[in-house]
């Protein structure tokens, strides 16, 4: 399963630090930063099925960043599942 947050990371370094715990904590999820996107965004790829969400904010705000779900993603993952619209490419 893919998520996708946005969050507020800005630095390079900052998000290193963040994937190195994240890798940590979630060893079979892959996970990728897209600072240069207007909202900042974190992509999570768990071959497992769904990420503990959760847990997953908890670790953000411990670590003193904010994380939300991205709402074009909530809305693109509906449309791709109802069987009868097809994602454009």
């Amino acid at each position: 399963m893919v998520e996708v947050y946005k969050i507020n990371l800005k630095l390079p370094k900052q998000a290193k630090m963040v994937l190195k715990k994240l890798g940590e904590l979630y060893p079979h999820s892959r996970c990728a930063f897209y600072l240069k996107d207007c909202d900042k965004i974190l992509r999570v790829e768990n071959p497992k099925g769904a990420t503990d969400e959760e847990h997953l904010f908890d670790v953000f705000d411990m670590i003193g960043f904010k994380i939300e779900v991205h709402i074009d993603a909530i809305t693109y993952q509906n449309l791709t599942d109802s069987q009868s619209i097809k994602p454009r490419l």
